[in-house]
């Protein structure tokens, strides 16, 4: 289906504003840099501002996403966690990447609470002598001699407790969701009833607002009948197809975070059962599309939650 119309302002894309490839799916959860639709450069910042940035700052996604080896236009994906060190006491920020995990206290400076003297450097490991050599160092240049001692590295057992913000990455689902039926169905999706429900829906901060919207679907559940579901922990699941007098959407992050949404068709030109399931390995950011109706089939005569890799069918694959 033919876009023109910018899926954030609904107003044409003609040229007289700056305009840019809005991600459907944000490359930092291991999309394809290529998997896009044309949007006004300005609405695409704010929403990325409002919306993307907070959703790949999740703990719980950017975890996922260092576990899948994602790789983001900045490189390999990292995490950063708080955590206690249990036998200081003391706050630690941990960072997780695929080369590991390093720890660091948020106050490596021991001091005596009654006269604020200095009692130590503590550290974990190496890192507790790096950090004493630093402290030396930036006490020389202000004229300082600071003895050292011991350097003593404490056990390096560290809790650490993290958790998703449900409501980020709800509108993450929503707006992802959004997204492909401008993928799939064009100004249709854009000028309707559906794309309306989903605009407002996106902007709400709460799930009251959101159910005072009234758009249909839930999160965080499993997919009712109809919506391919994924088989490995690495992929993403995109779907959107028009069943009747509605246009049903699902999106699945990394094999097991679920959205799914109902919409009216009124205003849609497509036949009942047209669409498209896209499915990304967020590993390599590889990506297969699907006719919906194939997907279905293979579903029905297989029993597979979706086709074999090399039944790739529809527009093809992407790097």
């Amino acid at each position: 289906m033919t876009q023109t119309l910018c899926p954030y302002s609904t107003e044409p894309l003609d040229g007289s504003e700056p305009e840019n490839a809005e991600h459907i799916l944000p490359s930092a959860l291991g999309a394809p840099e290529n998997f896009t639709v044309p949007a006004k450069a300005a609405k695409n910042l704010e929403m990325n501002k409002l919306i993307d940035e907070p959703a790949i700052h999740d703990p719980v996604l950017r975890l996922l996403a260092v576990a899948q080896g994602v790789k983001s236009r900045s490189g390999s994906v990292k995490v950063d966690l708080q955590g206690t060190a249990i036998a200081l006491g003391a706050d630690v920020r941990v960072t997780l990447s695929q080369d590991g995990a390093t720890f660091k206290l948020r106050s490596p400076v021991d001091r005596d609470p009654e006269t604020g003297e200095i009692r130590g450097i503590m550290g974990f490991g190496d890192d507790a002598q790096k950090l004493a050599d630093q402290f030396q160092r930036d006490n020389a240049k202000k004229g300082k001699t600071v003895a050292a001692g011991d350097v003593i590295p404490h056990p390096s057992d560290v809790h650490v407790e993290t958790a998703m913000d449900y409501h980020v990455v709800r509108r993450e689902l929503l707006k992802i969701a959004y997204l492909m039926t401008v993928r799939v169905f064009g100004d249709d999706a854009i000028v309707s009833e559906s794309g309306r429900l989903y605009r407002a829906a996106i902007m709400t901060s709460t799930v009251e607002e959101l159910k005072e919207v009234g758009i249909g679907g839930a999160t965080f559940q499993d997919f009712p009948p109809g919506l391919p579901r994924p088989h490995q922990k690495n992929q993403h699941v995109l779907t959107c197809v028009r069943i009747g007098r509605t246009i049903l959407s699902g999106v699945t992050l990394f094999g097991g975070i679920n959205g799914f949404f109902v919409t009216p068709a009124t205003g849609f030109s497509a036949e009942d059962q047209v669409g498209e399931v896209v499915v990304i390995d967020a590993s390599t950011s590889k990506m297969q599309t699907y006719e919906y109706i194939n997907v279905i089939l293979d579903i029905m005569n297989t029993g597979m939650p979706l086709p074999a890799a090399q039944q790739s069918r529809g527009r093809g694959e992407m790097a």
